[in-house]
């Protein structure tokens, strides 16, 4: 795991979350986190039957988002610097319009939506034009808030610890964050450790992604 994980320039920790992806759903719920290593790399070697591919689609597709293969990329790239209408893009991959630009700005092509709406267009006056306008606001004002039981300053008295609660300005930060609070935590011997990040705007409690979970190591968030 150490390995791959140079080879793709991420943390352990992320790719053993990314393993979980790999395991079709229904089997995810009987497998655990440490179990998941073994079964995937069992299921690539000694079952023939096994579709790492389709797997993964139904398994974003279930998250609602859309797998991004190295030839979609490669293809939205080509159709970026071809200036080919955002619309036709969506349509052709069966995603909305605001997926399109997103990856769009995740791979770096553009540094906005907004850049994506001005260099390719949407439908206008439509759903999408609204949802995409929308998503720019929400983006503009949005943070991520992490919050963790189990794990902090310990309070004077009362034998436990502070609750721990932080903004990010994106998940990847507040996930850099948890890891170093499980750290902590697995180095004084504290746990389990309940979380949840958030994803929330101001005047907005209830809408937003969400991730919750109990560590009970470091490796557990990835879970």
């Amino acid at each position: 795991m150490e390995d791959i994980a140079e080879v793709l320039q991420r943390t352990v920790k992320s790719v053993r979350g990314r393993l979980l992806r790999l395991v079709p759903l229904e089997l995810q719920a009987t497998l655990k986190p440490s179990e998941r290593e073994l079964w995937v790399r069992e299921a690539l070697n000694a079952d023939e039957t096994y579709d790492w591919l389709a797997t993964l689609r139904e398994n974003y597709s279930a998250r609602r988002e859309h797998f991004w293969s190295t030839a979609d990329t490669t293809l939205l790239r080509e159709k970026w610097e071809a200036r080919e209408p955002l619309p036709n893009i969506a349509e052709e991959f069966g995603i909305s319009e605001v997926m399109a630009a997103q990856h769009l700005c995740r791979h770096g092509l553009a540094q906005s939506m907004q850049e994506v709406v001005d260099r390719l267009g949407v439908t206008p006056g439509g759903t999408i034009d609204i949802r995409t306008r929308m998503a720019l606001d929400r983006a503009a004002a949005s943070v991520w808030v992490l919050i963790t039981d189990g794990v902090g300053t310990r309070v004077p008295g009362l034998n436990r610890q502070r609750q721990h609660v932080s903004t990010h300005v994106s998940l990847e930060d507040a996930e850099d964050r948890l890891d170093d609070l499980l750290r902590e935590a697995e180095a004084h011997g504290y746990g389990p450790v309940k979380w949840s990040i958030v994803c929330r705007s101001l005047g907005d409690d209830t809408t937003g992604q969400e991730r919750h979970g109990i560590a009970e190591d470091v490796d557990d968030v990835a879970s």
